[in-house]
C-alpha cells in the first residue's frame, strides 16, 4: 500500500520532466550539475579568501577560468560536430569530476588554478549550466516544440539545483568545528564531485547523441545559404548607427564616473581600466551584429542580459563577506533563497508568457532588477542587502527560461550561426572575463558601489536593446 503511492509521485515527476526518457535524464543531470555549481558559487571564493588569496587574485584566477569557458562556447559547434552531444557532455562532466577531486587532494596554488580554470568553479552564477548549455539546450529542444514550457522547466532545475548547492556550502562552518577552516572547505568538495559523477552515469543511459555526418553536412548547407543572403538594408544600417550611439553613451558614462572620481588613488583608477574596455568591447560587438538578421541579434542580446547578470553576481560571495564581515553560512543563505526565487519565478513565467506574450514580461522584470542592483550597494546593512540581492537575482536570473525560449523560437535548431554572429559572442564574453579582476581589486581599494552601477548600466542597455523587439508578438505555444 506504501509502494503504490510511491510509484505514483515517480510517475507524476517522470510526466512532468519529459514525455521521452532522454528529455528526462537530460533534466535530471541539468538538476545536478547545478547543485555543483550552485555550492561552488559559494565556497569557491570564501575558500580561496582563507587560504590567503586578495581580491584581485580571486578575480584573476575567475577571469582565467572565464577565459577557457569563452573559448570553449566558442568552438563548442565545432567540437559537437567531431564528438556528438553525448560525448561533448560526458566529456564536460568527467572534467568537472575529476577537477573537484583535485580540489579535495591538494591546497597548493597550481592544481587549485587548474580545478578552478578547468571546472570553472565559481563561475556559474547565472545558472547557464557553462560550456556544456548550448549542447544541451539545442538537444533538450529537439523533443518539443513549447519552448517556453520547456525551457521554463530547465530553468526552474536549475535554479533549485543551484539553490539546493548553496544551502550545502552552509556546512562548512559546522565542519571548521571539528576540522582546520582550509579542511572542511576542501571535504565538502566532494559535493560537485559527485554530482558530476552521477551525471556522467545518467548520460551513459542515453541512447542516441552520437556524432551525425548528414547533420554536419546541413549545417555546411545552412552556412552556406546564409553567406548568400541579400547584404544589409537602409534600416539595418540604421539600426548600425543607434547601435554605435547607443553603444559610445555607455562609454562615455564610464568616462563620466572616471572624472567623477577623479580624487580616487591611482590603484583604484588603473583598476577601471579593464571595466572600460569591458564596455569598448561590448560595444564593437554590438556594432559588428547591428547590421544582421533580426534572430542574430536576438540572440546577441541574450547574451548580453546574460554577462550583465552575471556582472552583478560574480564575486557575490567575497562581497558580502568583505562588506558585512559575514559567515559562510549567511552568506550561502542569501544565494541559495536568491535561486530559489528565481526557479519559482520561472516557474510563474511559463504561464504568464502564454497570455502575454515573452517580451512584456521579460522586459519589466529585467527593469525591476536593474533598479534593485543600482539599489543594492547602498544598502546599509547585511539584511537589507540580502533582501535586495535575493531580489534582483529572481528578477534577473528567473527570465533566463523565458528568453532562450525567445532565442531558440526564432532561430531553427540547426541553424548555423554566421562568423558576424559568433565575433560578437565572442567579443561580448571576452569582455565578461576582465570583470572578476576589475571587480576584485575595486573591493580590495574599498569601492563597494562602483561595480554595481556599472553592471546596472550595461543591464538598461540589454534590457532596452530587448524591449525594441516586436511587442505584438504572439505567445509561444
Amino acid at each position: 500500500m506504501i509502494r503504490e503511492p510511491i510509484r505514483l509521485q515517480i510517475q507524476k515527476w517522470n510526466n512532468w520532466l519529459g514525455h521521452h526518457p532522454t528529455l528526462r535524464r537530460l533534466q535530471l543531470i541539468a538538476l545536478l550539475r547545478s547543485i555543483g555549481q550552485g555550492f561552488a558559487a559559494v565556497e569557491t571564493s570564501l575558500y580561496l579568501r582563507d587560504l590567503g588569496w586578495s581580491g584581485a587574485s580571486i578575480g584573476g584566477l575567475f577571469a582565467a577560468a572565464g577565459l577557457f569557458r569563452t573559448l570553449i562556447v566558442t568552438f563548442t559547434a565545432e567540437i559537437n560536430a567531431l564528438l556528438g552531444p553525448k560525448k561533448y557532455l560526458l566529456l564536460y562532466e568527467s572534467l568537472t569530476a575529476a577537477a573537484a577531486l583535485m580540489v579535495i587532494l591538494s591546497s597548493r596554488t597550481v592544481p587549485l588554478c587548474l580545478a578552478v580554470i578547468a571546472a570553472g568553479f565559481g563561475m556559474g552564477h547565472s545558472g547557464s549550466g557553462g560550456p556544456a548549455a548550448p549542447i544541451e539546450r539545442r538537444w533538450l529542444g529537439a523533443f518539443s516544440r513549447k519552448l517556453t514550457i520547456l525551457f521554463g522547466k530547465h530553468a526552474l532545475l536549475g535554479y533549485a539545483g543551484m539553490g539546493l548547492g548553496a544551502f550545502i556550502a552552509c556546512l562548512t562552518p559546522l565542519l571548521q568545528i571539528r576540522l582546520p577552516n582550509q579542511e572542511a572547505y576542501r571535504l565538502l568538495f566532494i559535493v560537485p564531485a559527485i554530482c558530476a559523477f552521477a551525471g556522467g552515469a545518467l548520460i551513459l543511459t542515453i541512447q542516441g547523441g552520437a556524432r551525425r555526418r548528414s547533420a554536419m553536412g546541413e549545417e555546411s548547407r545552412l552556412a552556406a545559404s546564409a553567406s548568400a543572403a541579400p547584404p544589409p538594408s537602409v534600416k539595418s544600417a540604421i539600426s548600425r548607427r543607434m547601435s554605435l550611439l547607443l553603444a559610445a553613451g555607455v562609454i562615455m558614462l564610464g568616462f563620466l564616473i572616471l572624472v567623477a572620481r577623479g580624487s580616487a588613488s591611482f590603484s583604484l583608477l588603473s583598476a577601471l581600466m579593464p571595466v572600460l574596455l569591458f564596455l569598448l568591447l561590448i560595444a564593437l560587438a554590438m556594432i559588428r551584429a547591428a547590421g544582421s538578421s533580426p534572430e542574430e541579434m536576438a540572440g546577441m542580446m541574450n547574451i548580453v542580459q546574460t554577462v550583465a547578470v552575471t556582472l552583478t553576481s560574480t564575486m557575490s560571495a567575497y562581497w558580502f563577506s568583505e562588506r558585512f564581515r559575514v559567515s559562510a553560512t549567511e552568506v550561502g543563505l542569501v544565494i541559495a533563497l536568491s535561486y530559489l526565487l528565481a526557479g519559482a519565478l520561472s516557474y510563474v513565467l511559463i504561464h504568464a508568457s502564454e497570455r502575454m506574450g515573452p517580451i512584456k514580461p521579460v522586459v519589466s522584470l529585467q527593469l525591476a532588477g536593474a533598479v534593485c542592483v543600482l539599489l543594492l550597494p547602498l544598502a546599509p546593512s547585511f539584511v537589507t542587502a540580502a533582501s535586495l540581492y535575493a531580489l534582483c537575482s529572481m528578477f534577473n536570473l528567473g527570465t533566463r527560461g523565458t528568453r532562450y525560449a525567445v532565442m531558440m523560437d526564432e532561430q531553427p535548431i540547426r541553424k548555423q550561426r554566421s562568423p558576424s554572429s559568433r565575433l560578437a559572442s565572442f567579443l561580448i564574453r571576452l569582455g565578461a572575463i576582465l570583470w572578476p579582476g576589475a571587480f576584485g581589486r575595486m573591493i580590495d581599494e574599498g569601492e563597494h558601489m562602483l561595480p554595481f552601477f556599472l553592471a546596472a548600466a550595461v543591464q538598461l542597455f540589454s534590457t532596452w536593446r530587448f524591449s525594441k523587439k516586436e511587442q505584438t508578438k504572439a505567445p509561444l505555444s
